[in-house]
């Protein structure tokens, strides 16, 4: 894997399982706490995070054999300010557009949640081990806001928007109602 794709995989990794090991801390009750109408639970944004990723996959799956345009400032620019963005304390309303494909429906336990997780984290894996090292510089990616995106740039918005939703499991721990026990 091309060192600087591996660096940003491997820290998408780490935040990957820091959430999870959020959930896993945390009682069935607290997983399936809802803090308000139309809020999302532990186990909802988990399931967030997978659809997402599932949609990376796929574009990595699709267009991401090395064939892409090679990045340019712009992208990197545009890359740079959705990382600000992620890690603002600024609520992020995921774009119109893709508000339906990215809700989480089923029902889930954490079991659940987690092995869909696993599966989906290694088929990238083996994607981003196979992908050529000469091609690090190419688009493999659009995001809804940020446009094109490198592999680098990808694994790094996908530790970045975990590590947003962290903040967002904090505050559910943090609601009226969420107990202890």
């Amino acid at each position: 894997m091309h060192p600087e794709i591996k660096t940003q995989w491997e820290k998408a990794e780490k935040a990957r399982l820091k959430m999870l090991q959020l959930i896993a801390n945390a009682t069935e009750a607290q997983r399936e706490f809802v803090p308000g109408e139309d809020k999302w639970n532990m186990l909802n944004v988990a399931q967030h995070l997978i659809q997402a990723e599932k949609g990376v996959l796929w574009q990595f799956e699709k267009f991401g054999d090395g064939k892409g345009k090679k990045a340019n400032l712009l992208a990197g620019l545009r890359s740079l300010l959705t990382s600000l963005l992620l890690k603002s304390p600024a609520k992020i309303k995921v774009p119109k557009k893709a508000r339906e494909a990215f809700k989480p429906f089923d029902k889930q336990g954490y079991e659940s949640v987690k092995n869909e997780w696993d599966t989906l984290r290694n088929q990238m894996q083996i994607w981003a081990e196979n992908y050529p090292d000469t091609k690090a510089n190419r688009y493999v990616f659009k995001h809804p806001v940020s446009g094109l995106l490198t592999p680098t740039q990808t694994f790094r918005f996908l530790k970045d928007h975990i590590d947003h939703h962290i903040k967002q499991i904090e505050r559910i721990k943090k609601s009226e109602g969420f107990t202890d026990a």
